[in-house]
């Protein structure tokens, strides 16, 4: 097999579980139908009102930094808010996310992981399926935690996986 072959099939490979992905967080999604615009006047940013949109949805809005901050927040603090300053510098509510929050959330995680290759999202993904400090004792679905492993199975290969 060329190169180009390879890596052809790679991509056919990613974006099949990128569609497994969004497809799992779409029948977990929650949409109250309120508009999910994310404010730029400095309001608070409501992380859960995003996520119950689904991930696809959570991960276009989301910019780089944003996202970058999220996967931190879940590999050192093991903490995620409902609601965060606009930069998700600081939690602007006291109150964990829901179980269905972290359940898109690790979708989130394993969408940039796929689409952008990186591992360290792949591993705030599995830290998710661990569980956090806060919320405790939430489960991610067992759907999504079978996409996580094929996400290693496929990332693990090409050297950027834990």
């Amino acid at each position: 097999m060329t190169n180009t072959a390879g890596r052809a099939e790679l991509v056919n490979e990613i974006d099949a579980l990128c569609e497994r992905v969004t497809a799992e967080s779409r029948s977990l999604a929650r949409p109250d139908r309120e508009s999910v615009g994310l404010a730029e006047d400095g309001s608070p940013f409501d992380l859960e009102r995003l996520l119950a949109f689904g991930a696809d949805t959570a991960a276009a809005r989301l910019s780089d930094a944003q996202l970058d901050r999220l996967r931190r927040k879940i590999e050192v603090a093991r903490k995620v808010y409902r609601a965060y300053e606009q930069d998700i510098s600081r939690p602007t509510s006291n109150q964990p996310l829901s179980p269905d929050g972290i359940n898109q959330l690790c979708a989130v995680m394993l969408l940039a992981a796929l689409r952008r290759r990186d591992a360290r999202f792949l591993n705030a993904a599995l830290k998710l399926i661990d569980g956090l400090r806060e919320p405790a004792g939430v489960q991610v679905s067992q759907r999504l935690s079978s996409l996580t492993r094929e996400t290693l199975d496929l990332l693990l290969p090409l050297g950027r996986a834990p």
